[in-house]
């Protein structure tokens, strides 16, 4: 058996040589995996529907829930994102500086078009141990901690079925007891992922309902051979649109370990201002309150690891209807 298996295996390998772009083939399989698990779920959408959906042409009876399947695909069964960056953050990365890589990753999906979809826990730093499949794991690795004071990450080794290979990767890692967050970085995790839900609540900008108006009212800054590559910026335009709440609308992640300065001279001489929830006296985030914007050129100076929201405020007698 175990020679035909490897044969098998020899021959599959040989025909993906012929392949001009074997992800592709790979996604499909991925894609109907996702659709049957969803259906378990009650969600009634078809392979051809999500296809649809992604090649921006679906049909006028295309199901709701359609979008639901689209963001499952990402739902898989794998390690937690505060799991995955002890893997690929310095071992020496501080606790504090731990929960802000975590916060960047919420911001991207908070300030993208689209429905927004978090992993249960994520706001609570959750750990499953580097277990890379907690399926048949139970409670022990799969647990969340909703009085936000401990993550579990170190309760354990994981199961040998899927990580025995990873042991000796993951002893050290987890028996590092600097690398468990204090309670006050996973607070500071969910109070900072709090404040991002506010700032994508409080306008229709961040929640735009189809493509024609994305490509009408969103503009990317920071783009180009002069790009910096850690930090993503770009602006919004609420003219015109109900619930926009603002004029105007610039957000900007810098992921970088220092502090940059992104200048858009068709962004100069406006009335921008930290968004209110940022520069409130309860908000998460204090390093943001560094950030600067200089009206007479458009330069936006973000500090380290910050997700920063800056609006142009209606005016007293403007609305955007």
């Amino acid at each position: 058996l175990l020679s035909d298996a490897d044969r098998d295996l020899a021959r599959l390998d040989a025909l993906a040589t012929l392949l001009p772009n074997p992800d592709l083939f790979v996604a499909m399989y991925v894609k109907q995996e996702a659709v049957l698990s969803s259906q378990i779920e009650g969600t009634q959408s078809t392979l051809e529907d999500v296809l649809a959906f992604e090649a921006d042409h679906p049909a006028a009876d295309r199901p709701h829930d359609v979008g639901e399947v689209v963001n499952y695909v990402e739902n898989h069964d794998n390690p937690t994102l505060f799991d995955i960056n002890v893997l690929k953050l310095p071992v020496t990365t501080a606790s504090s500086e731990r929960a802000r890589v975590q916060m960047l990753a919420a911001a991207t999906v908070a300030f993208s078009q689209g429905i927004s979809y978090y992993h249960a826990g994520m706001e609570a730093l959750r750990s499953k141990s580097l277990d890379r499949n907690s399926f048949d794991s139970g409670d022990w690795f799969n647990r969340i901690d909703w009085r936000f004071s401990d993550n579990y990450f170190g309760t354990g080794l994981p199961p040998k079925t899927d990580n025995g290979a990873n042991y000796s990767l993951y002893k050290p890692l987890l028996a590092n007891a600097k690398i468990r967050p204090a309670a006050g970085d996973i607070r500071w995790m969910r109070d900072v992922f709090f404040d991002l839900l506010r700032i994508r609540k409080s306008t229709r900008l961040l929640r735009l309902a189809t493509s024609d108006a994305i490509n009408q009212r969103l503009h990317f800054l920071n783009t180009g051979s002069t790009q910096i590559a850690s930090v993503i910026g770009a602006v919004l335009n609420g003219a015109n649109l109900p619930d926009a709440g603002f004029a105007r609308l610039a957000y900007f992640i810098n992921v970088d370990t220092v502090a940059h300065t992104i200048t858009a001279p068709n962004e100069a001489h406006q009335a921008y201002v930290l968004h209110p929830v940022q520069r409130a006296k309860n908000a998460a985030d204090k390093r943001v309150l560094q950030a600067s914007y200089q009206a007479g050129t458009g330069a936006f100076t973000l500090p380290a690891r910050t997700a920063v929201v800056y609006v142009v405020e209606l005016s007293g007698n403007e609305t955007n209807d």
